[in-house]
């Protein structure tokens, strides 16, 4: 008998370019089976062999005569497989294999540069990518057809290539920035056909910043000098207006700017429409000195109080406060020092010769502030609570207005001023500094804030009327209203009003900076003040400052300042400090302008010392590390271990 070839083949193996069929071919004659010898195995179509990767393989039959193969396709379709002899071409045997077609599986798009679902429009610059993934029995040729959108609509098509198969594709959408400025706070919707089937649709949400890339900068202080905080896009390095609000509060700001009025409480920032916030963390420096030395205290990411610097008996922590690691913030006037903890416990202690008993422990506050001789808290219910030098307000008077539902509490040198939800103001302490309120503010109920200098206080309602009363050398005399304010600094002598129409007004002691020059009462764009003791720093909103005031606490801006793209302005009791859009920081005194740093983004420059020749900043970068610039005193020299330990504000969902 001639020498034949039987071949049989498996179907029905999907067309995904894995799963296999597989042909068994027998070489014999009659029945008698050959064995050692070579069969050439061929397929039609488009399916390869798993070994070969062509359409061609070989195999030496067994001692049965027989030999296997298997193949893949990626296509749908029945392909012949045929055995030949290969010492004799003319013996050979073909069968048919099929392949199924499977449903084409589309994944969603995506669109590059975003967070997770969200695309953030002030990164954007001209261009973004639509992206496709690979597919399933991607080929050469397949057509790929790429949407955006239901208000603004763009589409393109796409032809695969060679060196696309297996790869992701990426199609740029130019222009991008005009395409997605009609999505703003708006949700976009991006999805591609290839061929007659279509992807799922991917759905972004797009927002003029997004909340990750959200930084805050400023410092938090309860002096008068350091009150603005200011939201930034880390990215741009441009501000934008964000959300603002204290914990457990009700009522919230939008806005780039703001005035941090309660520095001990936690303060929330997150943007419409977005899910997570940034917490920023209470206070943690402060400082006390005379006209020697200063002393710094900090408190560390564990709660733990560090103090470093001059020596001043006094202000050392108590063995029970030293003892705390729950701290969460600290607050500080030249002869007073007081800590609160997670559980609301304000613990204080100070110079007992200012007159009066300092040292407390008080349970539930909510927040507090310190005059040089004594103290205010607020307690759960919006109670009051003061102690200390009973002539400076260390003790509540008679006859308040209200018993409990105080909000905020200012001080002056040696007196209070609370304001309670129904928007009326009390006042106590020394009578010649602002301790005696005058009748007709006494009966304003729209107030919603108050501010200080050592001597007077001045009220800002709701409607931004700005009323003030106490010692006439330090503010207290305004001979009439002002109107339309927004924001409110004081140096120790003098108030400054910041004004809706961009412009500002001062009064009070011209030698401190309560008489604004013309130049700067002419301009019409200043978004923030600044204090010191002495003087005063507006920021405009082109990023330049100007200064008035004491030459002496730093009311002259030094000509080597180059005075441009500021984004932030903060003060201490004798120097200004600046952050400019790149994160460098720097600042003057009247001793002379401070080195500039620049190696990292900082983000704030905190109070380091009080009352001293010497004026001197703690400053904090982006991922926390510190430096001091400045006056190089006792403090300036920074303990080990507090580098990276003091924390100012995280990111939560």
């Amino acid at each position: 008998m001639a020498l034949s070839v039987t071949i049989t083949a498996t179907s029905g193996a999907a067309a995904d370019g894995i799963a296999e069929n597989a042909a068994f071919a027998v070489l014999h004659d009659g029945s008698i089976l050959i064995d050692n010898k070579v069969l050439i195995f061929t397929l039609s179509g488009s399916a390869i062999f798993t070994d070969s990767l062509t359409n061609t393989t070989s195999r030496v039959t067994s001692v049965i005569g027989s030999a296997s193969v298997s193949f893949t396709d990626i296509v749908g379709e029945t392909v012949i497989v045929t055995a030949t002899y290969q010492s004799d071409p003319l013996v050979s045997g073909y069968t048919e294999s099929t392949f199924v077609d499977i449903p084409l599986a589309l994944e969603p798009p995506y669109i590059e540069p975003s967070f997770g679902n969200i695309i953030d429009y002030s990164v954007i610059e001209n261009t973004i990518d639509f992206i496709v993934a690979p597919w399933a029995n991607m080929k050469v040729g397949d057509v790929v057809h790429a949407y955006i959108g239901n208000i603004i609509t763009w589409d393109a098509i796409y032809r695969v290539e060679q060196n696309d198969i297996g790869n992701p594709i990426r199609i740029v959408i130019n222009n991008a920035k005009d395409l997605l400025f009609q999505y703003i706070d708006k949700t976009l919707v991006a999805y591609y056909k290839v061929g007659d089937i279509q992807s799922p649709d991917a759905l972004y949400y797009v927002v003029n910043a997004y909340i990750r890339n959200v930084s805050i900068i400023g410092s938090r202080d309860s002096d008068r000098s350091a009150l603005h905080l200011c939201a930034f896009n880390s990215l741009t390095g441009n501000p934008i207006k964000v959300r603002w609000q204290y914990y457990l509060e009700d009522t919230w700001q939008e806005s780039a700017r703001f005035t941090d009025r309660h520095p001990l409480k936690e303060l929330h920032v997150s943007l419409a429409n977005q899910s997570g916030a940034i917490t920023v963390y209470p206070m943690n420096t402060a400082a006390v000195g005379d006209s020697n030395n200063s002393i710094a205290f900090a408190v560390t990411s564990v709660g733990k109080l560090v103090t470093w610097g001059g020596r001043l008996a006094w202000a050392v922590p108590p063995s029970n406060v030293a003892a705390l690691s729950n701290i969460t913030a600290i607050i500080a006037s030249p002869n007073i020092v007081a800590v609160l903890d997670t559980n609301n416990t304000l613990y204080s202690w100070g110079n007992n010769a200012v007159g009066g008993n300092l040292t407390a422990i008080v349970d539930n506050v909510l927040t507090a502030i310190c005059n040089r001789s004594a103290i205010c808290a607020i307690t759960d219910g919006g109670y009051l609570n003061a102690w200390g030098n009973i002539y400076a307000g260390g003790k509540l008077p008679s006859g308040l207005p209200a018993e409990n539902g105080y909000i905020s509490v200012s001080a002056a040198r040696g007196a209070f001023c609370a304001i309670n939800r129904q928007g009326f103001a009390v006042a106590w302490g020394e009578n010649n500094f602002g301790g005696n309120m005058p009748k007709d503010i006494q009966n304003i109920n729209n107030i919603i804030d108050v501010f200080a200098t050592d001597g007077a206080f001045a009220v800002l309602t709701d409607i931004g009327v700005v009323r003030a009363w106490g010692n006439g050398d330090y503010g207290g005399t305004l001979h009439k209203p002002i109107n339309n304010a927004i924001a409110i600094a004081s140096s120790s002598k003098a108030f400054a009003v910041l004004r809706s129409d961009n412009t500002v007004t001062a009064w009070g002691n011209g030698l401190y900076g309560g008489i604004v020059p013309a130049n700067i009462a002419a301009l019409r764009n200043i978004i923030s003040i600044s204090s010191t003791d002495g003087a005063f720093c507006v920021l405009c909103d082109d990023g330049k400052i100007y200064t008035w005031g004491s030459k002496e606490y730093a009311g002259v801006i030094p000509p080597d300042i180059v005075n441009k793209d500021i984004l932030t302005v903060s003060g201490i009791s004798g120097a200004f400090s600046y952050i400019t859009n790149k994160g460098s920081v720097s600042g003057w005194a009247n001793s002379g302008t401070f080195d500039t740093v620049s190696d990292h983004f900082y983000r704030t420059a905190y109070r380091l010392t009080r009352n001293t020749p010497i004026n001197t900043f703690l400053c904090m970068d982006l991922e926390g590390n510190i430096i001091s610039i400045g006056d190089k005193g006792s403090v300036g020299n920074l303990p080990p271990g507090i580098n990276n330990m003091l924390r100012y504000s995280e990111f939560k969902f």
